[in-house]
């Protein structure tokens, strides 16, 4: 079924700014790893801190709307079912009838 895939495109925008923020990081930390002074440092890892705790608030974010897509996923195939269901009563019902009619006839 194109449920994962509509999935995999509606979450495709905050998986780039996870990968961006992830990018980021790893250069921050690169840079972290050569001595610039206190003051630098210091900066450095504040910026550091700040990308961790957006980069934490992105993928919780993704991971909620994951649910919530998958949550909304299970419910409509769960409908599908019943109509499926339903549309199958209804033509063994028809089916039915017009073999009754043929009998008759």
């Amino acid at each position: 079924m194109g449920g994962s895939k509509d999935i995999a495109s509606l979450l495709q925008p905050f998986e780039e700014r996870a990968q961006l923020a992830e990018e980021r990081l790893a250069k921050l930390e690169s840079a972290a790893q050569h001595p610039q002074g206190s003051s630098g440092q210091e900066d450095l890892l504040q910026s550091l801190t700040e990308l961790r705790k957006k980069l934490v608030a992105a993928k919780a974010e993704q991971d909620a709307e994951k649910k919530k897509l998958i949550d909304e996923n299970k419910k409509l195939q769960y409908q599908i079912l019943h109509l499926k269901r339903a549309v199958q009563d209804a033509d063994d019902k028809c089916a039915a009838a017009e073999a009754k009619l043929a009998k008759g006839s």
